[in-house]
């Protein structure tokens, strides 16, 4: 074989290696791009309420995360949150058996920093956005919340799953009227969160 033949076959190579592998590593590197951005990102903060650490300590011991766009969580430090108006409710979240979640807006009490208001339609479709998110699920009301910053909602909800407590934390979009995932803690009873500024 002569050797323009082998240097043709190893440019050949050369670029079909790189066709094939090309867009996965651009892939790959869009990804890590993309979990460690937190350029756009929540600060939380709340109590840890893992029932392993609560036997073991009689201190409460609070827990610091931010969370960015893409599904992704870091602890942090110390942070001061933003004054929010916080929501909460009873009697709207019927958790009848383990995986029956009825949503009864008739018998449904919310509060706004701790005084009872008459239901906005953006709490409403918050609600009901909630329950068909988490179907199946058992729904801890007393520590579901719902932050209001800068007329954005950010949401909590704690679910009773064996011997665990996932909070899920999404973000209302008010134009598309849906409930954006961001991210999944646990045994967290959140208590307050400040919007990155961008």
């Amino acid at each position: 074989m002569s050797k323009k033949i082998k240097v043709l076959l190893i440019g050949v190579l050369i670029i079909t290696l790189f066709i094939c592998i090309g867009p996965l590593l651009i892939n790959l590197s869009i990804d890590y791009i993309r979990v460690n951005d937190f350029t756009n990102s929540i600060y939380v903060t709340g109590i840890d309420n893992d029932p392993y650490y609560l036997k073991k300590s009689n201190e409460p011991k609070i827990l610091y995360y931010e969370v960015n766009d893409y599904n992704n969580a870091r602890k942090i430090r110390k942070f001061i949150p933003d004054e929010t108006n916080i929501y909460t409710s009873k009697s709207c979240i019927d958790n009848r058996g383990m995986h029956i979640i009825n949503f009864d807006l008739t018998k449904c009490i919310v509060y706004k920093n701790g005084d009872e208001i008459e239901k906005n339609s953006d709490i409403i479709d918050i609600y009901e956005k909630v329950v068909e998110s988490t179907k199946g699920h058992w729904i801890i009301e007393s520590d579901f919340k719902i932050f209001e910053t800068n007329n954005e909602y950010y949401v909590f909800v704690p679910l009773n799953v064996n011997m665990h407590t996932p909070v899920y934390l999404f973000r209302y979009n008010k134009e598309l009227g849906e409930l954006e995932f961001l991210y999944q803690l646990e045994n967290i009873d959140v208590k307050g969160i400040k919007v990155k500024n961008k």
